[in-house]
């Protein structure tokens, strides 16, 4: 059953520090660019798509979906995996617009390795490979953790065999993904907030608001890759040198080569920032409990 379109009207407001409103009202949890330079956006009122000007909203025929909260999405290649908060992923095909339910169950995190093959760790901690075709998926369970729900998850790609699941209070593990061994537990113990990112082959992680990365002994030490490592909400990547930093949901700093600018969105109207992407050199976007912000 194919998508249908709607354009959504928007307004847009200038203020004095260059920041452009793109929504008024609702919050954007997650930001995704695909390869023609749109930009995909998981929001508390659904799928929402731009292509610099236009902002449209997807349909999935089904008015509760559609309009139901999506925490996450994972772009790979034509395919975009919306999660949504309780209800489950769908398969959306980015180019066609043809979507499919995968599953209906609450889910923490999930890994897209092919066009046939993702993996979903569900809120129940179970680590499930799914084999994508055109008629049915085949779920084998991978491991079992168990986990909190009111603490959820959260999973990331480390090569081709293995990928790193974190459970908060419990540990982070590296898992075979061909038989679901535990091939270790690392020291770092996850608590508070946490948040995996990826510059080329460098894991990071954030562990209670301090950025952690991957070090050459396949531990998890305190990072020098921004200069001031305290109050971390996330870090995206630009470059080995170029990054962009959020403390305190806050505060965006644009650090390079350990110089810093700093934009406190705070005064301005309370914004939250849940999420960034470094759409060009003139142009990042940030997600936030207000809309979309593009800083320009």
């Amino acid at each position: 059953m194919p998508l249908i379109l709607t354009i959504i009207l928007v307004s847009s407001l200038h203020a004095q520090d260059e920041v452009l409103d793109k929504f008024t009202s609702g919050t954007v949890f997650n930001l995704k660019k695909d390869g023609k330079g749109r930009i995909w956006m998981a929001t508390d009122k659904g799928l929402y798509v731009s292509d610099g000007v236009n902002y449209i909203q997807i349909k999935t025929g089904d008015q509760e979906i559609t309009n139901s909260s999506i925490v996450e999405l994972v772009l790979y290649k034509n395919n975009l995996f919306l999660i949504y908060k309780d209800r489950g992923v769908i398969k959306l095909d980015i180019n066609t617009l043809q979507y499919k339910n995968i599953t209906n169950k609450t889910v923490a995190s999930l890994i897209s390795e092919s066009d046939e093959k993702i993996y979903i760790l569900f809120a129940t901690g179970a680590l499930y490979r799914v084999t994508l075709n055109q008629q049915q998926y085949k779920f084998d369970l991978v491991n079992q953790f168990g986990v909190d729900y009111n603490k959820p998850a959260l999973m990331t790609d480390l090569s081709k065999n293995t990928l790193i699941v974190s459970l908060v209070n419990k540990g982070i593990y590296k898992i075979n993904k061909y038989d679901g061994r535990i091939e270790k537990i690392y020291y770092l113990k996850p608590q508070g907030d946490n948040h995996f990112t990826h510059l080329g082959g460098r894991l990071f992680f954030i562990n209670n608001n301090t950025l952690y990365e991957l070090n050459d002994k396949d531990e998890f030490s305190k990072s020098n890759y921004i200069k001031e490592n305290k109050n971390i909400t996330s870090v995206i990547p630009i470059s080995s040198t170029r990054k962009i930093i959020i403390k305190h949901q806050k505060n965006i700093y644009l650090e390079s080569n350990e110089k810093s600018i700093n934009l406190n969105l705070s005064k301005r109207k309370n914004y939250i920032i849940n999420d960034a992407i470094y759409n060009s050199e003139d142009n990042i976007l940030f997600a936030t409990n207000q809309g979309i912000i593009d800083m320009l």
